[in-house]
């Protein structure tokens, strides 16, 4: 019994002297934080959430825009000075050989129509290349106006990727009006104009009038009388001369040299039977026969026909 109550005091001592170890009563179990080390992010991830598109060059916003305005686009502002009202406009490169008149799309689209002064901005990639592979360098153009009497006109030939400037232009006024265009470049002050090669193209340079010229009569020399030749009776002191005159239909249509055949016709009537030859020096002629005179035209490329002569 002694033994056991020896052997509990043992246990008892053994247990209250590791409850104590460490004086101060609980143990202080000290734990260090590690201090997170931030995730180096993957190069490019912070650019691409910064990353903005380049902005276009730096220009004033146009309220008639005709094109598409890239960051690659060349600007052409255009003006028009042709005195009506344009509604349609059409812009193509220049292709003298093409088998059909095609012109694309108009690039108007009813947004806005240009008054007598007003500006366009055309938008356009000036590095463009033909099917051949040859730059672009000419360009034509074509407009319509509001009123749907009055004739659309065409701009060929223009050399666009060089201009900084360009006028749409008119010479003359009504039908017999002759559209060409001005312009200027980046390396040259000089205000260009396409007048006479547009005079030129349309055959209205060294046109004359195709009138029947009297031709003065000769005045006989007398002969000297022969022997037992018999005197020649005198001739009439004056000789008459031959003046021919005008028709008055021809004359009221040479009143219409230099200007289309629609307007000769709508002023004077329809010929009773036209033909179309290719002639060498003006190209392509129609002959319009009325009934006291012949009306003569040149066609150019674009089938704009020229009243040329009258006779």
């Amino acid at each position: 019994m002694k033994f056991k109550r020896l052997l509990c005091a043992l246990l008892l001592g053994t247990v209250l002297f590791s409850a104590g170890c460490g004086s101060g009563g609980k143990s202080a179990v000290q734990t260090t934080e590690e201090t997170p080390t931030p995730t180096p992010k993957k190069e490019g991830e912070i650019v691409d959430m910064q990353k903005t598109e380049k902005p276009l060059e730096a220009e004033k916003d146009y309220d008639n825009v005709i094109g598409t305005r890239t960051s690659t686009s060349t600007l052409l502002l255009i003006t028009n000075q042709t005195g009506g009202e344009i509604a349609t406009i059409y812009i193509r490169p220049t292709n003298k050989n093409a088998m059909t008149d095609d012109w694309g799309d108009e690039l108007v689209k009813g947004s806005f129509t240009l008054k007598n002064g007003d500006v366009a901005a055309f938008y356009y990639e000036k590095d463009k290349k033909d099917a051949a592979g040859e730059l672009i360098t000419k360009y034509d153009i074509r407009v319509g106006y509001t009123d749907i009497y009055k004739n659309e006109c065409f701009f060929r030939e223009l050399p666009l990727t060089v201009m900084t400037e360009l006028r749409l232009c008119m010479d003359g006024t009504g039908q017999s009006a002759i559209p060409y265009a001005r312009y200027k470049t980046a390396s040259s002050t000089t205000d260009y104009s396409t007048l006479e090669d547009v005079k030129k193209r349309i055959g209205l340079t060294g046109i004359k009038i195709l009138s029947p010229t009297p031709t003065p009569l000769a005045t006989p020399t007398p002969v000297a009388a022969a022997t037992d030749t018999p005197t020649p009776e005198p001739l009439p002191t004056e000789v008459p001369v031959y003046q021919p005159t005008q028709d008055q239909g021809a004359a009221a249509a040479s009143a219409y040299i230099g200007q289309s055949l629609d307007s000769l016709m709508a002023g004077l009537g329809s010929p009773s039977g036209s033909e179309y030859l290719d002639e060498p020096e003006t190209g392509r002629t129609g002959y319009h026969y009325y009934s006291t005179f012949t009306v003569s035209t040149i066609v150019d490329s674009a089938g704009n026909e020229i009243v040329a002569g009258v006779w």
